[in-house]
């Protein structure tokens, strides 16, 4: 007879004997099918992995000792063990046995097993009917009311989203009309669920849709969590940003409260240009001088968030427009010859051309160094002020000087036409807006624009021109 392990290593040997190449080729209908198998398997996979990692660590207690599992194989903990036999990041182990410790049988303080705090969780997960990302969200969600909630309320939601996540007839026809009645569902919604109307039959729900369902099941059953909830998302709200440069940018994470990430998510859902239907030849679009977009959501999202910041800046009283100069540092022959530089509060070296980009709007202080002496330091600014800002945006309009561009002008970025360095005044006939992408393109030289008889005029690059047209 078979091992449980031998079980699967002669399953993991039938699997990897499928030819992938040929998925390219196969009828749509088997590979579908495929896919569903695959994920079917991949979901006890799932189960199997959380299992194993949850049952070591309970076995490498600390008070049993040098008896302990890991501790016999010379291991702390038993997630060291589970890292060390499985190949996964310590995090990833830890992640199993969290998880774990919910879904699974758990040890009591005297060595009783007791019954694990979401057995339908457990049982649909072992099952492969439902995933760990839907698993995880519903015990996630409920764990956040179990406290206040009644446990009747609490189990019968669990079998209500474990019921929808899982998909299946049998699921959703098992719920009592109790169940029913909690989840908001009538007879006929269950009909036609079970019908395969709504969600396809026997397949489950995606995860994210779960995770809808679980957060509004969380607050029907426990209303007065609602506002507690909200004090500690008030508390953990955090923005951190790194001074040490990964791959030349710098990595930004956070926690934003609900009322700032709705405005955030309004403001990039208005200005963010996503591609839609033209009607136009290229050659039409090229004569009306539309812009091109060609940056990913992501990318606008950095150049709004960009604009953001230095139209803060912009909207001090001292029409500063940034609430503290920055101060560029720059070796005096590279500032002959180009090359990097350095701005006071980050670590790494910048490129010439965001230095370039900088300097043309911000209010800073250019340090020059030489062999490690100080040979130069700059105390003009060389900024527009908001009055200077605000008659040039009279003049061109209240958007981004770029034809097509819509980022408006709290948010724009004040460019000298002339370079500054090259003794280009500092006024409104040789001032532009232009939003934080297009004033990085016109500075590297991609875009142009110039003044004739005191009006601004941008060109598209030649290049655009010939790659829109090949």
């Amino acid at each position: 007879m078979n091992t449980p392990a031998e079980t699967l290593e002669s399953m993991a040997a039938q699997t990897s004997a499928i030819d992938l190449d040929s998925l390219a080729a196969m009828p749509a209908a088997e590979l579908l099918e495929l896919t569903v198998a695959v994920a079917k398997l991949g979901r006890v996979v799932d189960g199997l992995r959380v299992a194993t990692a949850t049952t070591i660590e309970q076995r490498s207690d600390r008070w049993l000792g040098t008896a302990g599992l890991a501790q016999s194989y010379g291991y702390r903990r038993g997630f060291e063990l589970v890292e060390q036999v499985t190949g996964v990041s310590g995090a990833t182990a830890r992640r199993r046995i969290r998880f774990g410790g919910s879904i699974r049988p758990r040890q009591g303080a005297l060595g009783a097993m007791l019954p694990a705090y979401y057995p339908t969780v457990s049982a649909a997960l072992s099952a492969g009917r439902i995933g760990t990302d839907a698993a995880q969200v519903i015990v996630t969600e409920l764990a956040a009311a179990a406290a206040r909630a009644e446990p009747d309320a609490v189990e019968r939601a669990e079998r209500v989203l474990v019921a929808l996540a899982a998909g299946s007839t049998d699921d959703l026809a098992a719920l009592s009309e109790d169940d029913q009645t909690e989840a908001g569902l009538g007879a006929e919604v269950v009909e036609r669920l079970t019908t395969g109307a709504a969600v396809p039959v026997g397949l489950p729900l995606a995860a994210d849709l779960v995770a809808m369902q679980a957060r509004l099941m969380r607050d029907a059953i426990d209303p007065d969590g609602v506002e507690p909830r909200a004090d500690v998302a008030r508390v953990n709200r955090m923005v951190t940003l790194s001074r040490v440069p990964v791959g030349g940018l710098y990595p930004m994470r956070g926690m934003l409260t609900p009322d700032l990430a709705a405005a955030l998510h309004a403001y990039f859902d208005v200005l963010i240009k996503r591609p839609g239907p033209s009607f136009d030849s290229d050659m039409e679009r090229l004569k009306q001088g539309l812009n091109m977009e060609n940056r990913t959501g992501d990318q606008q999202r950095h150049d709004l968030l960009a604009a953001l910041v230095r139209a803060a800046g912009a909207a001090t009283a001292s029409d500063a427009p940034m609430p503290a100069p920055l101060v560029i540092r720059i070796d005096s022959d590279q500032a002959r010859t180009g090359g990097t530089g350095s701005i006071s509060g980050i670590d790494g070296p910048i490129p010439e051309s965001f230095l370039r980009q900088i300097a043309c709007d911000g209010g800073i202080q250019l340090m020059m160094m030489k062999a490690g002496r100080i040979v130069q330091l700059g105390t003009k600014g060389r900024f527009f002020t908001a009055q200077q800002r605000r008659a040039v945006a009279c003049r061109d309009g209240d958007t981004c000087l770029v034809p097509g561009c819509d980022v408006p002008f709290p948010s724009l970025e004040a460019h000298h036409v002339d370079e500054h360095r090259r003794h280009g005044p500092t006024h409104v006939d040789n001032c532009v807006l232009l939003c934080w992408w297009h004033h990085h393109l016109i500075d590297t030289g991609i875009w142009t624009v110039e003044m004739v008889r005191g009006r601004p005029r941008v060109r598209m690059p030649i290049r655009s021109h010939l790659r829109l047209v090949a």
